[in-house]
């Protein structure tokens, strides 16, 4: 019989990884050149890269803190999840605990905002023909806080992945230390640029939201003060 301990560490992972997914690949299609005030083609694609690669190194984890130890012959994905490459990964170190959270509270401010916005909710820079302001829900927050969302996961991620008790880790750093590492730090790079980069969109889109909605933007704003990080920025 499996632990209760290593199911709990599967089910992080497994709500980590669809966590992580619908949190960084774009729920809506793209808005269409009318409607798009600043294109980014690249970014649906890089961010499809991405999660698709961490979302299957958490499933992995997930599949590997089960059957670590009990499951001598795994019927799954044999090579991959080989004891002899896989090693332990049932044991979580605290700071994957600290990725998860991030991940976790990021995701449902992430997603909290997606629904709230609907089909107004778009990876590019946009207006619609019924475009609405919307200021209720977790816009009462932050004037931005899918980023806010967004910044939570891309760190949670990144740490959660640097941390023992993931398949990464434990597992695939010791024998491809070099193409993990690498994998890594252009992680972290992203993540920094992202930080960065919606720093500055945030602007465009008060700029852009402020000149379309005027009176209700100006009211908005002045119950909300703050664009990505509460009492902060």
């Amino acid at each position: 019989m499996i632990p209760f301990y290593n199911v709990f560490i599967a089910s992080l992972f497994v709500l980590a990884s669809y966590t992580y997914w619908v949190s960084c690949v774009p729920p809506t299609p793209p808005a269409s050149k009318v409607e798009t005030k600043r294109p980014i083609p690249w970014v649906r694609i890089h961010g499809f890269v991405i999660a698709t690669i961490i979302c299957t190194v958490l499933l992995l984890s997930a599949y590997r803190a089960l059957t670590n130890g009990y499951i001598e012959n795994p019927l799954l994905l044999p090579q991959i999840c080989s004891p002899s490459l896989l090693g332990n990964t049932s044991i979580m170190s605290p700071t994957a605990y600290l990725g998860c959270t991030l991940l976790f509270l990021g995701g449902y401010l992430r997603v909290a905002a997606q629904r709230a916005l609907g089909k107004f909710f778009t990876w590019e820079i946009s207006l619609k023909a019924d475009h609405k302001l919307c200021t209720s829900g977790p816009y009462t927050l932050v004037r931005h806080p899918g980023y806010l969302g967004l910044w939570a996961v891309r760190i949670g991620g990144d740490v959660l992945l640097s941390s023992n008790g993931t398949v990464f880790r434990n597992c695939l750093h010791p024998h491809y230390a070099l193409v993990m590492d690498i994998f890594v730090w252009y992680n972290y790079f992203f993540t920094a640029a992202i930080v960065v980069w919606m720093s500055y969109r945030a602007d465009w889109e008060d700029g852009l939201m402020k000149r379309e909605f005027d009176g209700a933007w100006r009211k908005w704003a002045e119950r909300t003060r703050y664009r990505i990080v509460p009492y902060v920025y």
